[in-house]
């Protein structure tokens, strides 16, 4: 690692000091150098390459943006969190300027200075940029689209993740409204937010019979589809069984798991996903 980030900045060297050569090199300098954990280094080499950009190319130039994001992964690293919040925040306004204010590319910034945002317990701010991602998304995608549902799932994972579990099943709720009116009352689209509302009430340790009934009309649906996705099937088999040992007043007689043992051996890599 030492030896090629040495040859890097001997290229570096050898080209002009305000080139996008020099520029570059530098940046992978500074990305050894962070894989390295020597920050202070990938920091002064990070500041180099952006500085170097925004001479040859102007202040907004988003050939800068990947140097000011490894410059706020390298502070993040470092337990600097509050300058990788400001170095994401930096890298998120170029994208705007560069690409449109709506531009899809924001949302791994904001999903960045979430977790520095959780890093420094300040989680109400760190929330306000998981609704920002997901608010970006449905400016861009119909609420019906795979882009769009995939967003609100993504932000019901982010609510339990933080103990919100009401708020994440309105979230599929929400979700299964959109499905419903759009793909109809049969539509498989809706296997994933039941089971995201059954596994909540099982992750929130509540026998609430709606989470139970949600595992069981996922199954059922996907059951009854003309070409039965087993794969799919043996999880919600699993999350069923799941549910049993969690809030079975009884012995669990394994049955749901002994059914998706079975289907696992049906699919390509059936084997692995048994062992696991």
């Amino acid at each position: 690692g030492a030896r090629v980030g040495r040859k890097l900045l001997c290229v570096a060297g050898e080209a002009h000091r305000d080139s996008l050569q020099a520029a570059a090199a530098h940046a992978q300098v500074a990305g050894a150098q962070r894989r390295a954990s020597e920050y202070d280094a990938a920091v002064a080499n990070y500041l180099h390459s952006i500085d170097v950009y925004r001479r040859v190319e102007g202040p907004f130039t988003p050939l800068a943006i990947d140097s000011i994001v490894g410059l706020g992964d390298t502070y993040q690293d470092a337990g600097d969190h509050l300058s990788a919040v400001s170095s994401y925040g930096e890298a998120r306004t170029v994208s705007r300027r560069a690409f449109g204010l709506l531009n899809d590319r924001q949302i791994p910034l904001l999903d960045r200075m979430t977790a520095a945002l959780v890093s420094l317990n300040q989680h109400v701010e760190a929330d306000q940029q998981q609704l920002e991602a997901l608010r970006l998304v449905e400016r861009n995608w119909p609420p019906h689209s795979e882009q769009a549902l995939a967003a609100v799932y993504k932000y019901a994972a982010w609510l339990r993740e933080n103990g919100r579990y009401q708020e994440e099943r309105d979230q599929y709720a929400r979700a299964l409204r959109v499905i419903r009116d759009h793909y109809g009352e049969d539509a498989p689209q809706q296997v994933q937010p039941l089971v995201g509302i059954g596994n909540s009430f099982r992750n929130q340790r509540i026998p609430e019979g709606q989470g139970v009934s949600a595992l069981r009309d996922a199954l059922a649906l996907l059951l009854a589809q003309s070409s039965p996705d087993e794969l799919a099937i043996a999880e919600v088999l699993r999350d069923l069984g799941d549910w049993e040992i969690a809030f079975s007043k009884v012995g669990y007689d394994g049955a749901e798991y002994r059914r998706a043992w079975q289907m696992l051996g049906n699919v390509a890599n059936g084997a692995s996903l048994r062992r696991a």
